[in-house]
């Protein structure tokens, strides 16, 4: 459990990608991966499990598998199995609330704003599912078993625990409802609404906490990165570091805001030491 305590070099690859052109991670392979880990001298991997586009990287039941990976779906239990050889912790990686084939599917679970409208549907990049709806957490209940049935990491990441939509869908307004008994707020960003939405993440995260140490009793992480930015809207404080075993986010801005960022993630971290995240060409 205490891993993370010594391990201070730690890398994370992007792998949000789609797969409607045969080339993309065509070429993927856990020997190079695995190889370049050790020329870094990394002491902890970050692996993607699953992205932002809903698509796996293993063979998921209930969501499809990138197509990449079809004909070898063991090839990231191969690059996990490859880094335990040479010593290097891994920490899974899974989006929640981003997912773009779990709203296109289920375009019910999808957040909307006010006017009915979804993101999507008007060109986002991405598509965002309600952590309100009950059928979204079953399915994110269900990825969690089969991630730590079919992997063996030794931590977990959580990334976009937020609200990138003020999201007003009924399960929402129904939640409204059944905890205030007043009529929705017109006001999108209305403080009780904010405050609402604050609490429904926690939750929400407590949940997906709860779900994966009852499988496997390993150190989680969520991304806190907008715990450090200015605007209340993401509806995120505190509460999500509170759920993790220690406090993480990715920012990429100046070095005023990276002081910041860590004195914060210090103070809220629930465990020594926090992580900061920031990309390479930055």
């Amino acid at each position: 459990m205490s891993w993370y305590t010594k391990s201070f070099r730690r890398h994370l690859l992007d792998m949000h990608i789609a797969d409607w052109d045969d080339r993309f991670l065509s070429e993927f392979d856990p020997e190079t991966y695995v190889e370049n880990l050790k020329i870094a001298q990394v002491q902890t991997a970050m692996l993607y499990l699953q992205s932002h586009v809903g698509l796996c990287y293993f063979p998921s039941k209930v969501a499809p598998m990138h197509r990449a990976f079809r004909d070898r779906p063991d090839a990231m239990r191969q690059l996990m199995a490859l880094c335990h050889a040479a010593g290097i912790t891994v920490m899974g990686y899974y989006s929640v609330i981003f997912n773009t084939w779990a709203e296109q599917t289920h375009p019910d679970w999808g957040m909307v704003r006010n006017d009915g409208r979804s993101p999507l549907a008007d060109g986002s990049r991405y598509g965002h599912c309600c952590p309100n709806h009950p059928e979204y957490r079953a399915f994110v209940a269900a990825q969690i078993r089969e991630m730590l049935d079919y992997f063996d990491p030794d931590g977990m990441f959580y990334d976009m625990p937020f609200w990138p939509v003020m999201c007003a869908c009924p399960h929402c307004r129904a939640r409204w409802a059944a905890e205030t008994g007043q009529p929705w707020p017109e006001q999108e960003d209305a403080p009780e609404l904010l405050a609402a939405r604050r609490r429904w993440m926690a939750e929400f995260i407590d949940f997906v906490t709860a779900e994966t140490k009852c499988i496997r009793p390993i150190p989680v992480e969520y991304n806190c990165a907008f715990a450090a930015l200015p605007s209340p809207r993401p509806c995120i404080s505190e509460e999500v570091c509170r759920s993790g075993d220690y406090a993480g986010g990715d920012l990429y801005a100046t070095f005023r805001t990276q002081s910041l960022a860590c004195k914060l993630y210090d103070a809220l971290s629930k465990n020594p030491p926090f992580e900061y995240m920031t990309g390479r060409c930055m």
